[in-house]
């Protein structure tokens, strides 16, 4: 028997209580005196409470929900989203803001959780894991979307050969966040044409409604709203254009340095993506997000979670590995850190093609791995 097959078959048995208080008590433990700390010193829901709500209730009243002013930009106030994250948000003003907090931040760990779910993860140990990750950790205590964008790369991937759904999937995300447009990019690579086109036709649809509904005026201030925002913080970020200037290279040539390196990841995307190298290139794709977006917060880092659930979908010393004005060293620290998960979720990837019975192949031996060792009877 593999160290595999074994490694999955203590997964699916009873937890010991060794491992229960590892996995589960002491993630959620955790996790409550973070709400509990992040709530006393008025860190909890932060871009919820100072971008997200305030804007919904702009939306609902009819009022722009974009804030241009230098002042609200620096306070962290300004909503750098197109119309149709407005629109979506805009329920939420409909109840009190402590409450709407609340729920927003219970949906953001569900969606942790969901990521995994959504990438068929057996092991159970990892779903508390995953809560102690930074990113994670960081995206909920921040209360924005990446969380739901992690899920959403995820969904895409499952649905990767339902073109409509894996369109749908591409289309809401880059409506809400407009810097994950790769995942696209992956599709044509795929040549997941029909993906591509419901993903271009959905999208035109949900940002017509959107843009109508706040108004199609709005879009100059959308656009001033996500510039003043990028290039307040651009030089506090998690970019390697950041890492580069805190090295003293200039702006510039920071910037050539991080074209340049969105560009080889976009072509090597393509490359992967061209050859059947369905995981390899998606892993390409998530980079090629970091790299290509203007301003990168540690909660970006989530969107990792998909290309490395996917490749070491069990427990290993890996998982660990993952452990705000950033400064240079903390960007120093975490982009290799970064950088290492992507590499080892590179070196992992296989091809995963859709047999007939519509389960990935890799899955589909894996489980027939794990009957057959339990049926062989108790491991020696």
């Amino acid at each position: 028997m593999t160290a595999g097959s074994m490694t999955a078959i203590a997964a699916r048995r009873a937890p010991t209580r060794t491992e229960f208080a590892l996995f589960v008590c002491i993630p959620l433990v955790l996790t409550i005196i973070a709400a509990s700390i992040f709530h006393g010193t008025h860190l909890f829901a932060v871009n919820f409470h100072r971008e997200y709500w305030p804007a919904g209730h702009r939306v609902l009243h009819g009022i722009s929900p974009y804030l241009t002013d230098k002042a609200h930009v620096a306070a962290g106030e300004a909503f750098p989203y197109p119309a149709a994250a407005g629109v979506l948000i805009a329920p939420f003003a409909l109840i009190a803001r402590n409450v709407g907090e609340v729920v927003w931040v219970l949906a953001c760990m569900a969606a942790a959780a969901g990521t995994l779910r959504a990438l068929e993860v057996e092991d159970w140990r990892l779903y508390g894991l995953v809560f102690l990750w930074a990113p994670v950790v960081t995206a909920w205590q921040t209360a924005n979307f990446s969380l739901f964008l992690c899920l959403g790369a995820a969904l895409m991937w499952r649905w990767r050969d339902r073109p409509a759904l894996a369109g749908l999937a591409v289309a809401l995300l880059v409506s809400i966040k407009p810097f994950v447009w790769p995942l696209g990019l992956w599709l044509i690579a795929t040549r997941r044409y029909r993906a591509t086109g419901w993903a271009v036709g959905l999208g035109a649809i949900i940002n017509l409604v959107a843009w109508s509904v706040l108004g199609f005026h709005q879009i100059s201030r959308y656009l001033t709203d996500a510039s003043d925002v990028s290039g307040h913080f651009f030089r506090h970020s998690y970019t390697v254009v950041a890492l580069a200037m805190h090295a003293g290279i200039s702006r510039p040539v920071a910037s050539a340095i991080g074209v340049a390196l969105a560009a080889l990841a976009a072509g090597v995307c393509i490359l992967w993506g061209r050859r059947g190298e369905q995981t390899r290139a998606l892993t390409m794709c998530i980079a090629l997000i970091l790299l290509a977006s203007p301003v990168q917060w540690m909660h970006y880092f989530v969107l990792v979670l998909v290309p490395f659930a996917l490749t070491r979908p069990r427990l290993e010393w890996l998982w660990a590995a993952s452990s705000s004005n950033p400064a240079g060293w903390q960007v120093a620290i975490t982009l290799p850190v970064i950088g290492a998960l992507l590499y080892t979720a590179i070196q992992s990837g296989t091809d995963q093609r859709l047999p007939a019975g519509g389960k990935p192949l890799l899955r589909v031996r894996r489980r027939a791995a794990i009957s057959a060792s339990l049926a062989a009877g108790p491991i020696a």
